[in-house]
């Protein structure tokens, strides 16, 4: 009896200290603590008259977790479809290799992949640029390397020994410019830092920095820079210790089994979102201008 009251007691205090904490560690630490779970796959709307109608599948890369994905780009996908006359089923996948692979193999028509995922699509030939967004008038973003405000980092020397979070093994932002500036020093990234982990998502990276999990993560500035103006909460206490040159922005791409007729129609959908007012509403919250054709030259010679 004795010791079913002594482990009584430790689970009402570990349900107590879960308590204390905000909900933003609470959710922060499980999310990194425990295995990650398989992203949800829900159509955006009801199917509407004929239930023999399936809806197109589009993917977009975790550069955010399937949580923030399943917040922010379904409205979004819903009107683009709605331009070109289909239904969406949005998916994800927990790498950015994943998602590369289901354009591959056919299974998703338009994904909005990472920077980094692109060279290996181009190289295997099973996909296109479509379009890209605008944001801040710019079609380039940043690799930023964020630390806690309060450590003693000041420049990228310092880092040495430090751990340090990767988003995905492709990433751009997130993982292979921060290795690049690493080398660029001097120094092979595996004997710089003391030790690195992936996280899977840039969110999640800056979570870890929060915790304490990691002394340093790349991530990537369009997340950064749009959480800040939204949800200043889920960067309070980090601050921006180095910033990369400018890269070319994440793009949508279209898989090449698709008709030259239904890329045109992704294509013109994406291009005219911003003409109506629903559109106009739904970029607004994602922080985006609007979206233009994909330059194929300034996506060459990637890292």
């Amino acid at each position: 009896m004795r010791r079913l009251g002594l482990i009584a007691g430790a689970v009402v205090a570990c349900l107590s200290l879960l308590l204390v904490f905000s909900e933003r560690m609470r959710v922060g630490f499980l999310r990194l603590a425990l295995p990650p779970e398989s992203p949800p796959r829900l159509p955006l709307w009801a199917p509407a008259a004929s239930p023999a109608v399936l809806p197109v599948r589009v993917a977009v890369a975790a550069m955010v977790s399937p949580t923030q994905t399943f917040r922010y780009y379904p409205t979004l996908f819903r009107l683009v479809a709605k331009r070109v006359g289909v239904e969406v089923e949005l998916v994800q996948r927990k790498t950015y290799r994943e998602v590369n692979e289901l354009l591959r193999s056919g299974e998703v028509e338009v994904a909005w992949i990472c920077t980094g995922a692109w060279p290996e699509l181009a190289a295997a030939k099973t996909a296109d640029l479509l379009v890209g967004p605008v944001v801040g008038g710019k079609t380039s973003y940043r690799s930023y390397l964020v630390v806690r405000e309060g450590s003693p980092y000041r420049q990228l020397g310092d880092l040495r020994g430090a751990r340090i979070a990767y988003s995905d093994s492709l990433s751009l932002t997130g993982c292979r410019i921060p290795q690049l500036m690493v080398r660029d020093l001097g120094f092979a990234p595996e004997t710089f830092f003391g030790s690195s982990f992936f996280t899977f998502s840039h969110d999640n990276s800056l979570q870890a920095v929060g915790l304490g999990l990691a002394d340093v993560a790349g991530v990537d500035s369009l997340v950064y820079d749009f959480l800040k103006a939204k949800h200043p909460d889920e960067v309070r206490g980090l601050r921006i210790l180095a910033v990369s040159r400018d890269l070319p922005i994440p793009p949508v791409v279209v898989a090449r089994h698709v008709s030259p007729a239904r890329m045109t129609a992704w294509k013109e959908a994406f291009l005219t979102i911003d003409t109506a007012e629903e559109g106009k509403a739904v970029l607004a919250e994602l922080g985006i201008d609007r979206f233009v054709p994909a330059d194929p030259k300034s996506y060459e010679g990637l890292p």
